[in-house]
């Protein structure tokens, strides 16, 4: 981190070794996507018809409560560990990065299924009016400094994460028949 004419330079570590998204005079922000997270699942579960109901009606997928709320609370204590594991043990910024992909391509998934299917994707809101800011936001923050290979773990990270939690829900919901929707 260097400061020049009374600013920080964000986007210039000292050394190809120090750890641009850590040595930041603040790195508090990253506790914004377990924050935006918990919003994000509240708006799912309780917006509109519900995601779970959503999806049942959109996908056939069934999903109890439980099940969603399962998921979604397990992989929020994950986004906070990551987070926090960045914040406290300095981890490498691809971290940071594929938070910000997950974010971004999740509430791109939330807007494609609603222009989709002319219907309220359940976690639209969140996804377009916090995660999609909250990614930009981390992807200007930290992309400039990072080397390409981190940049490229992270964003492969992103997008195979995004694909699990896709997959899981697959695998815990059950496929119905349309006439027993």
């Amino acid at each position: 981190m260097s400061k020049a004419g009374g600013a920080y330079n964000y986007a210039v570590p000292k050394s190809k070794s120090e750890n641009p998204v850590t040595t930041q005079p603040s790195h508090t922000w990253l506790l914004l996507f377990p924050a935006t997270y918990a919003l994000h699942i509240i708006e799912e579960y309780r917006a509109g018809e519900g995601f779970r109901r959503w999806i049942r009606r959109i996908a056939r997928i069934v999903l109890s409560p439980a099940q969603f709320l399962s998921v979604n609370a397990a992989l929020w204590v994950v986004m906070t560990f990551a987070v926090l594991s960045v914040h406290s043990l300095s981890a490498d910024g691809w971290i940071v990065v594929a938070l910000a992909v997950l974010v971004a391509v999740n509430a791109l998934g939330h807007l494609m299924g609603t222009l989709v299917t002319r219907s309220y994707s359940p976690g639209l809101a969140t996804g377009l009016g916090l995660w999609t800011p909250l990614g930009i936001y981390t992807l200007i923050r930290t992309v400039p400094a990072l080397p390409a290979t981190q940049l490229w773990i992270g964003v492969a990270a992103g997008l195979v994460i995004q694909a699990m939690v896709s997959l899981i829900a697959l695998i815990l919901g059950k496929r119905v028949q349309p006439d027993s929707l």
